[in-house]
């Protein structure tokens, strides 16, 4: 697969030094782009939490924030879906069901749509 086609590791580092997958969140992440900026936001939440300075751990907080966002709001892109759909997460039990199942689980639609080309397209 060519550089930048999905969203996997590798492509995540690459574009992650040109501002892209912190600022831009027009674009689509696959299923796992997903799951690696979930895992990403966890590493740099919890690696806030280890050093004692409160300024380190708000600025830590508030960049694992912006990352989630901007995946989140990738993959509602992927999913055909505006990222105004993230705000269901704020509703108990069905947010969270919402978000494992479409976001977690579900494939992303197939070809290019409004936000963008298929991210998986070779």
């Amino acid at each position: 697969m060519p550089a930048g086609a999905g969203f996997f590791f590798s492509d995540s580092i690459t574009t992650a030094q040109n501002n892209d997958v912190v600022v831009v969140v027009s674009a689509m992440g696959d299923l796992l782009g997903f799951w690696y900026g979930k895992w990403i936001t966890f590493a740099v939440r919890h690696l806030a939490k280890m050093v004692p300075a409160y300024i380190v751990y708000g600025v830590g907080s508030l960049l694992s924030l912006w990352i989630g966002l901007a995946v989140y709001v990738k993959r509602c892109h992927d999913r055909g879906k505006s990222g105004w759909w993230l705000l269901l997460m704020l509703i108990p039990f069905v947010g969270i069901i919402w978000w494992l199942v479409d976001l977690g689980i579900l494939e992303g639609q197939q070809g290019a749509n409004k936000y963008g080309p298929d991210p998986r397209a070779v």
